[in-house]
């Protein structure tokens, strides 16, 4: 599987780069807020926005089975399923909890019960061998469904914003909420996120765990998933 043939890097750049153009002026504000849904979109199953074609986690699903997603891994020894875990866990984290400053999905409703990962952090810290313990275990149904959910959850709160909100800071009471419910391993491989996230803007925090960071794991997962299946 050529990535470039899935993912156009420049592209993808290209946009981001407008989006943060557009999202900077108060006059153009509305019309990066509706292409940053679009891009959003993409890196999500079409259920999720209700999209009539194809996006970039379509095709990553597609084709793909439960033994690659769960035992293949990319360079990074990564599974399929970690890099879902790992990229929903953070959009979940810093928008249900940095962005909204409310309650992350994932302690709201029985997502961990019914996921069974048997971790509740982001899953930074974990080594090669408890990547694929954690992706042996993991209930894959919930775990999309529990991804539908987060991206909603993004999707709206991304509309709900006012241009002078994103240049709202991270509130540090915000950082101590997610260290005390666990959502980072209190880890030095894991917790300087607390550091990051809390030095960024809402703007930042758009452009990089609801967006960049997904592409960065899409990718990952792709090539995870292609050498599983140049191995069969």
């Amino acid at each position: 599987m050529n990535l470039e043939t899935v993912f156009d890097g420049k592209a993808l750049n290209a946009e981001i780069k407008e989006l943060k153009n557009l999202l900077k002026e108060k006059a153009t504000f509305q019309v990066g807020i509706e292409r940053f849904l679009l891009l959003h979109s993409q890196l999500h199953r079409s259920e999720m926005s209700g999209c009539n074609k194809g996006t970039f986690e379509d095709l990553l699903w597609d084709n793909l089975s439960e033994q690659v997603a769960r035992t293949a891994v990319n360079e990074k020894g990564r599974t399929v399923l970690y890099g879902i875990w790992h990229a929903t866990r953070i959009e979940d984290i810093t928008m249900s909890m940095l962005v909204n400053r409310g309650e992350q999905l994932y302690t709201r409703g029985d997502f961990k019960r019914k996921i069974n990962a048997g971790i509740d952090h982001t899953g930074n810290s974990l080594s090669a061998d408890e990547i694929l313990k954690m992706s042996s275990r993991i209930d894959i149904k919930a775990l999309q469904k529990y991804r539908l959910s987060v991206g909603r959850n993004t999707q709206n709160s991304i509309r709900a914003l006012c241009f002078t909100d994103l240049k709202r800071k991270v509130h540090r009471e915000d950082i101590e909420r997610v260290r005390k419910d666990g959502a980072v391993d209190d880890v030095p491989d894991a917790n300087w996120l607390l550091d990051f996230w809390g030095n960024k803007t809402v703007a930042g925090i758009l452009f990089m765990p609801a967006s960049r960071h997904q592409i960065i794991h899409l990718r990952e997962n792709f090539r995870a998933k292609a050498k599983g299946l140049k191995s069969k």
